[in-house]
């Protein structure tokens, strides 16, 4: 029987696992999208860029489950480190909801019915809707997502910001804390991915494949990437 298209074919002597290849490849790229990367461009600076970064292959998400959970654990670590027992605990759970909602009844639920009709008015994912610590670190993944891929495709010499797209832009308004002294930095990162991904989609439509970015940024949920910067923030220049 021919293996399955998604089947990489049988392991090597002396190779891991395919879960520890995962793992190594998505370890190498956190190591790459952190540290100074991403400070120099939400301080809007420029780093020099010798040549392309290399793009690591992403996981493979269907045979890599039990890896997904260990990715939620960890946001959930940064939740526990940055959030909880801070000042940011009480503003977490107006914005999040109350984390001391039964966790395993909350995902049982979810699993059971699936999410609320309406989890696009509030939430980057479906899955976020059930609970707040999983809200969080859809949250906090997304916003990462978000950081690098626009300094990718800045690196690369890529922007939207002069074209006229129809996208619908965030207003300090919008955000979790308007009068943030650097409000007016993070509105223009949001807005430039936006912009970026607006173009993206309709490049990927044009070749009749799906959206490259399919998700919906509602205002609530831009409050929410707005607090995780601002956590962010306050732990790198704590």
């Amino acid at each position: 029987m021919p293996p399955r298209p998604h089947d990489p074919g049988p392991r090597r002597r002396g190779q891991p696992p395919l879960l520890e290849r995962d793992r190594d490849r998505e370890a190498a790229a956190r190591r790459a999208a952190r540290g100074a990367r991403v400070a120099c461009r939400l301080q809007g600076r420029r780093r020099p860029r010798a040549r392309p970064r290399v793009r690591l292959p992403a996981v493979d998400r269907r045979r890599a489950g039990a890896d997904r959970t260990c990715e939620r654990d960890r946001h959930r670590h940064y939740w526990e480190r940055l959030v909880a027992g801070t000042r940011w605990h009480e503003a977490f759970r107006e914005l999040f909801g109350d984390e001391r909602a039964d966790y395993a009844e909350a995902l049982r639920v979810n699993y059971d019915q699936g999410p609320p009709a309406d989890w696009r008015d509030r939430h980057i994912s479906g899955y976020a809707a059930s609970h707040p610590w999983e809200d969080w670190a859809e949250s906090w993944a997304h916003y990462l997502h978000i950081v690098d891929g626009l300094d990718t495709a800045l690196g690369f010499g890529l922007s939207a910001i002069d074209l006229d797209t129809t996208v619908e832009r965030f207003g300090r308004d919008d955000l979790y804390a308007p009068d943030d002294a650097f409000a007016g930095r993070f509105i223009f990162f949001l807005n430039a991915w936006f912009e970026l991904a607006y173009v993206l989609n309709e490049l990927s439509r044009s070749m009749g494949q799906p959206d490259f970015y399919p998700f919906v940024v509602s205002r609530p949920v831009a409050r929410k990437l707005h607090f995780v910067h601002l956590v962010i923030r306050e732990a790198r220049n704590g």
